[in-house]
């Protein structure tokens, strides 16, 4: 059986919803989304994450700043021209069934975003992508499997493609308030 990880968690924006394998609900309150998350049994082994199955979500969202928007889908380093960090909101939910701990929230998911240029297209086109970092559970430190909130990973990611594009921009706010400092020994992108 293949494990189904990485699951989306629906936008309460009006934006049109990409084909991904979002949790079906119509609820928006966030807390009540990420209590549904469903215990795969399975361990994850991945230690970063990306979606290009946003892409569709924030290419329209960037549309005017970079026409020619592309998803990169290789996670390297080569022939990258910018990379910031980011942080987006997400749930894990940890996959031990003999763990105490079912899951958890955060507000502090660690991520990557790139930018690349394919000078070997006329005119040139822009490829981007974003590496979203796993955490491990605190009771048995085994990988959580991620549910991303996807409508700050549209938020954050769109902001920096527009700022870097030269675009005037306002920085996303950062919605509700964490219940703590975020755990760097637990977070694979603090490693």
């Amino acid at each position: 059986m293949t494990p189904v990880i990485a699951q989306v968690a629906p936008s309460t924006s009006s934006r049109p919803k990409p084909r991904t394998r979002a949790i079906q609900e119509q609820d928006s309150d966030l807390s009540d989304i990420f209590s549904r998350v469903v215990s795969l049994g399975e361990d994850e082994t991945r230690d970063h994450l990306m979606f290009p199955e946003l892409h569709e979500v924030v290419r329209s969202a960037v549309d005017e700043a970079i026409p020619s928007l592309r998803f990169h889908h290789e996670d390297t380093e080569r022939g990258m021209t910018k990379q910031s960090y980011m942080s987006v909101m997400g749930r894990f939910a940890c996959t031990n069934r003999r763990c105490r701990k079912s899951g958890w929230s955060s507000k502090v998911v660690s991520a990557w975003i790139r930018l690349y240029c394919d000078r070997g297209q006329h005119p040139p086109r822009t490829l981007y992508n974003a590496v979203v970092f796993n955490q491990r559970c605190k009771l048995c430190d085994r990988l959580g499997t991620l549910t991303i909130h996807e409508e700050s990973y549209v938020e954050r990611v769109s902001y920096r493609l527009r700022k870097w594009a030269g675009a005037t921009v306002t920085m996303p706010p950062h919605v509700g308030v964490s219940r703590g400092p975020h755990d760097e020994e637990r977070c694979e992108g603090c490693k």
